[in-house]
């Protein structure tokens, strides 16, 4: 059980690298002058560094055989592993 939890722990090792800088980044640009302002730059790539996390947990999933759906506001990207050799990737976009 212990070699499984520490195989999939060093498995995300991208998403805990981006989020351990996103919030460094937080922090440092709450207490750099001028203190208590987070420039939106920071918020930026803060938010930038999280999708980059968020694909690699969604590139982990695919490698392990399990489904992934990511959406964004009207738009939905699903890729369905198959147990077959092809995968299946669906982008759906709403327009309202």
């Amino acid at each position: 059980m212990g070699q499984a939890i520490k195989q999939k722990l060093l498995s995300s090792i991208p998403f805990w690298v981006c989020s351990g800088v996103t919030i460094i980044l937080f922090v440092l640009g709450f207490i750099v002058p001028p203190t208590g302002q987070i420039d939106p730059t920071v918020l930026t790539a803060g938010a930038e560094l999280f999708a980059f996390a968020t694909l690699a947990v969604v590139a982990d999933a695919i490698r392990y055989g399990y489904d992934a759906t990511v959406t964004h506001g009207n738009t939905s990207i699903t890729i369905n592993n198959n147990d077959d050799e092809k995968k299946d990737i669906k982008v759906e976009v709403d327009e309202k």
